[in-house]
């Protein structure tokens, strides 16, 4: 049934490619929404082509940056199943998309994927994207390298939620997220140093000004973290799998209208590349200095 490309990463590595790795940054990058692809179940889908693009994380493909060990990238849309969800989350095979003003249904009736279906699909999307990072994270953590996750979104302009006071909140430019309370980079169950957060966000806003690009950043604004953020550290998770080394997470929400016409979906190649720029120079000077 599959008619995905498999995420792709290099676990065994020779010693050419060894001395290669020792460059980049210790990063994992995650673009887990940013296919619009429905495979051979298009047919099934309601969505039109527009609204599965709108539904995707639209660009983030060409934005995630690539100085870190590896950035992986969603091979199929998140309305198969969503990789960003728990393995029993009851959004982790989605009804409905983010319309505005209401949700579209992504299924004509009748024509969703079968219970066997999704199970496969967690099978050959899931599973494997999620069994990637678990590997290398183990590998590294056995040589007792430190690695930071980084789950790479982007969100429409428009309202995203209300802050802790009800207050309706636009999304902004950059959220960067921990899992922190509301506004701060701090919390009970922060999932990277805070220190860090905030020297990046400063560091982040400081590029993005330089290029010209909206340069707001904000912590943990409505987003705090997605499945991918809180699994995959040991900051302050007790009950983590890694040991051996220190394994911190982070997610970057940006507003799509840095890059894309929010009424076209036209891209704007250049800022693309800024943006990618822009945050490729800020964790480098951050994690550098550590």
């Amino acid at each position: 049934m599959s008619t995905f490309q498999k995420t792709s990463i290099v676990i065994s590595i020779g010693l050419i490619q060894a001395m290669i790795l020792m460059k980049k940054l210790p990063i994992i990058y995650s673009a887990h929404h940013a296919s619009h692809d429905f495979g051979i179940f298009s047919a099934g889908c309601a969505l039109s082509q527009e609204q599965r693009e709108r539904y995707c994380d639209l660009g983030t493909d060409q934005s995630v940056p690539d100085n870190g060990l590896t950035s992986l990238v969603a091979s199929a849309s998140r309305g198969l199943v969503d990789l960003n969800r728990a393995p029993g989350d009851k959004g982790l095979f989605p009804w409905k998309d983010f319309g505005r003003p209401e949700a579209h249904e992504i299924w004509l009736p009748g024509k969703e994927p079968t219970f066997e279906q999704r199970q496969q699909l967690k099978v050959e999307l899931y599973d494997d994207y999620h069994e990637h990072i678990d590997h290398l994270l183990t590998e590294r953590c056995v040589g007792g390298h430190d690695t930071f996750v980084v789950a790479w979104d982007n969100t429409a302009d428009y309202i995203i939620g209300s802050d802790s006071q009800g207050k309706a909140v636009h999304m902004p430019s950059i959220i960067l997220s921990n899992n922190g309370d509301d506004g701060l980079a701090t919390g009970q169950n922060v999932s990277c140093d805070s220190k860090v957060l905030l020297a990046l966000g400063g560091q982040l806003s400081g590029e993005l000004q330089s290029v010209g690009l909206p340069n707001d950043v904000y912590y943990n604004c409505v987003f705090r973290g997605g499945y991918i953020t809180q699994n995959y550290t040991n900051f302050t998770r007790k009950d983590s799998p890694y040991s051996g080394a220190n394994v911190q997470s982070l997610q970057v929400e940006y507003n799509m209208a840095l890059t894309h016409n929010q009424k076209t979906l036209r891209e704007d190649v250049k800022a693309i590349a800024q943006l990618k720029q822009a945050f490729s120079k800020a964790i480098e000077r951050v994690l550098r200095s550590r």
